[in-house]
């Protein structure tokens, strides 16, 4: 399995029965190949969700589209709309493209949205989208009920072998951008670890690979230096 990083929390992952996109915003993306690709996004702020994407899964010979439910549904036009699968938190989804068969369930984001736990393959992926720990120490309420909304969550998996896992890891809450993926590499049982929603400073997960905090799982952090950067599992 080849994973690509786009740009920001956008990656490409290629199977060998099917490809995957996630929440494309800008950069190159690959030339479409002969297998089914599924095209994911977790929900509809500009740095996940753009339109373009639609055009692009148009030149694959097999694709679908699967959007959260709070994107607005004029950004699709009516002869896709049997190719699109529009998922809701909290629901489990099962498609079949062209000989690849694919499960997932979308977790409830702590934005807007969802997160996605796909399983293809013989292999489990986990996109978080804007499910993360938003702690901005302005409002301890506010902090507190975000706490208590991210555990929540992650409770769904606790325990679980996911091959590659794709986590924000946001430089504008400072240390404070630890905490969520530090939190989702405790409980889960990841092999490869994908920081993301970094706003092009990289130079963070070279500090969450000094920090202390990431010793445990230090060794399955991909260091991902720029746009393009590839690696396989």
């Amino acid at each position: 399995m080849k994973v690509t990083f786009i740009h920001h929390s956008g990656f490409f992952v290629n199977q060998e029965r099917a490809c995957f996109l996630f929440d494309y915003w800008k950069g190159p993306l690959p030339n479409p190949l002969k297998i089914p690709l599924f095209i994911f996004v977790s929900h509809g702020h500009g740095d996940h969700f753009n339109p373009a994407v639609l055009d692009y899964g148009k030149r694959w010979n097999k694709v679908r589209w699967i959007f959260s439910d709070d994107i607005d549904p004029k950004y699709i036009p009516s002869e896709l709309t049997p190719y699109v699968t529009i998922a809701a938190a909290g629901n489990t989804y099962a498609l079949s493209v062209g000989g690849a068969d694919i499960s997932f369930t979308a977790l409830r984001s702590t934005d807007i949205g969802n997160a996605y736990l796909i399983r293809s393959g013989g292999k489990t992926l986990y996109h978080a989208g804007d499910l993360h720990l938003w702690l901005w120490r302005e409002d301890p309420q506010e902090d507190s009920e975000m706490q208590a909304a991210f555990e929540k969550e992650m409770e769904k998996l606790r325990g679980l072998a996911i091959d590659a896992a794709f986590l924000p890891l946001d430089p504008r809450q400072g240390r404070d951008a630890f905490l969520g993926l530090d939190y989702t590499a405790r409980i889960a049982d990841i092999e490869r670890i994908y920081p993301m929603h970094c706003w092009q400073n990289l130079d963070i997960i070279n500090e969450l690979l000094a920090d202390p905090c990431s010793e445990p799982y230090r060794d399955r952090i991909c260091p991902i230096r720029k746009d393009g950067y590839e690696d396989e599992i």
